[in-house]
């Protein structure tokens, strides 16, 4: 064989083996990006869950009744009772104070929080409602 066809045979063999290399970095790079997009989704995730949870029980149809017919209609009555009278009709709207004399306050007042002042704390306050009645409010202790 003459030198010339040597080199040649010798080039061909290169570029068939470039030609190879290539098309191997090239199914790798394409494989590569399919595991990245098939990690981005989770599917090898949530098939992994998958497995390890039991998997749910298939609900059975319920057993088929035949129906047993309606009930026929019927009238009925009961005798009327009113309401017993209490006597009072709930608070009647506006309510007034007349003085704010008449008030009561709890003796220990109201601390604050830092404990520098106590305000006055209302125990008691006597109103009167729209119809005339007295109506009492009576408060909690604030310092209990």
């Amino acid at each position: 064989m003459a030198l010339g066809d040597e080199r040649r045979a010798i080039g061909r063999a290169n570029e068939q083996s470039r030609r190879n290399i290539g098309s191997q970095i090239e199914a790798e790079r394409r494989a590569i990006g399919r595991q990245i997009e098939a990690e981005r989704r989770g599917e090898a995730v949530v098939e992994d869950i998958n497995s390890l949870v039991r998997p749910p029980r298939q609900s059975r149809p319920l057993k088929r009744l035949d129906p047993v017919g309606s009930i026929p209609a019927q009238r009925s009555s009961a005798p009327y009772k009113a309401p017993a009278n209490t006597g009072t009709g709930g608070i009647a709207s506006p309510v007034t104070e007349a003085s704010a004399a008449s008030r009561t306050y709890w003796p220990g007042g109201w601390p604050s929080n830092d404990g520098l002042l106590v305000l006055p704390a209302v125990r008691q306050v006597q109103m009167t409602d729209a119809n005339g009645a007295e109506v009492i409010f009576d408060y909690a202790d604030p310092s209990a």
